[in-house]
């Protein structure tokens, strides 16, 4: 369901509000089974495209929405756990300052400095999907917050009927 509902990796817009998309850094082979996590600026693309692509069988979101939007609609988190998944991650700095490079450096209006404090975390928030930590890929939040609000709306029921958990 994490990953159905795009999971949290998002970019927070608001107070508890995300435009969610972790289903964008996921690249699918169903047939074998694999799911590879391609964070930005981490030579995602590249490893993609060289390695993993030319064996063919691959789902992703940008380039096939809708077998992806199928797959992911039916894919039972059963299944899901047959699944084996990685991803390459790239120290923080050195791809904070590749996307410095790549975006406002070589239009010479931003140093470093300032482009970390002001174009890549609002409130302490990043402000696009290739700021976001990369651990928010594949770390599953726990259902505590869920299970609080749960015990808060049906206390009544678990008191009566003495549930335990």
């Amino acid at each position: 369901d994490y990953y159905r509902i795009g999971g949290v990796a998002g970019i927070k817009v608001g107070k508890r509000q995300y435009i969610s998309d972790i289903q964008r850094s996921l690249c699918v082979h169903p047939i074998n089974k694999w799911i590879y996590y391609k964070p930005g600026k981490a030579a995602g693309t590249s490893i993609f495209r060289t390695i993993l692509q030319p064996m063919g069988g691959w789902i992703i979101q940008k380039d096939n929405p809708n077998e992806f939007s199928d797959w992911i609609e039916n894919v039972t988190d059963d299944v899901m756990e047959e699944y084996f998944s990685f991803i390459f991650v790239r120290n923080p700095f050195s791809r904070l300052v590749s996307a410095w490079n790549d975006t406002l450096r070589p239009e010479g209006h931003v140093d470093f400095k300032r482009f970390v404090k002001e174009c890549v975390f609002n409130n302490g928030v990043p402000t696009q999907l290739h700021f976001q930590a990369q651990s928010s890929l594949v770390e599953v939040p726990d259902d505590d917050e869920t299970v609080e609000l749960v015990t808060k709306m049906y206390q009544r029921d678990l008191d009566i009927f003495d549930y335990k958990f």
